[in-house]
């Protein structure tokens, strides 16, 4: 059902409509189907742009996603580790509100 909905979405956004959703834990085919991501921790924007390029900027802070992990579930799990969001606040200090 969630992969129904967003897929909704996605057309609606291809039809030049603004599109936000917010979803916690999707599945990897639901993932998959976004162009953006911004992820938060602890009140703050973690990762901010295109869903591809997270598994790179992940990969730059050592925390390289198993094949067999649902990458969303993966960054969430590791977004919950105080001393990783320490080391990305000052790597990514200009998003941190």
């Amino acid at each position: 059902m969630a992969k129904s909905i967003v897929q909704v979405l996605k057309t609606m956004a291809s039809e030049g409509r603004t599109v936000v959703c917010t979803i916690h834990q999707p599945s990897s085919p639901v993932f998959q189907l976004f162009d953006s991501l911004l992820l938060m921790a602890d009140g703050r924007v973690a990762f901010m742009g295109p869903i591809g390029e997270a598994k790179d900027f992940f990969s730059s802070q050592g925390l390289v996603c198993p094949k067999t992990y649902n990458p969303s579930d993966y960054y969430l799990r590791e977004l919950g580790n105080m001393r990783l969001l320490s080391r990305m606040e000052c790597k990514y200090s200009q998003f941190w509100i």
